[in-house]
């Protein structure tokens, strides 16, 4: 990754590129948090994801039943995956018929 800061590469060059990379990682989120010219990138990139997200998910939205339906199923095979579990778990420790 690039760093806004390459003027802080030679004073680190005695510690490694691990540590420069930590320390310069650092600085641009000290830099990012009180800077809004370096938030503005950052803000339009979340925004035009979210835009695709909300784009992807508008038909859902619209018609949530084919969904609601898909949740329905998973929950009962959910239910029927924990009720053989109990059962097995039951029978392996003697309380099967409890």
């Amino acid at each position: 990754t690039s760093c806004v800061f390459p003027s802080r590469h030679g004073v680190l060059n005695r510690a490694s590129q691990g540590q420069q990379l930590a320390s310069c990682a650092r600085a641009e989120r000290d830099a990012l948090r009180h800077c809004p010219r370096l938030q503005r990138p950052v803000i339009d990139a979340i925004v035009a994801d979210r835009t695709v997200f909300i784009e992807r998910a508008k038909p859902d939205v619209e018609a949530p039943r084919p969904v609601r339906d898909i949740m329905d199923a998973g929950c009962e095979r959910a239910d029927a995956v924990a009720a053989a579990t109990t059962h097995a778990v039951k029978d392996a420790s003697g309380l099967g018929n409890i």
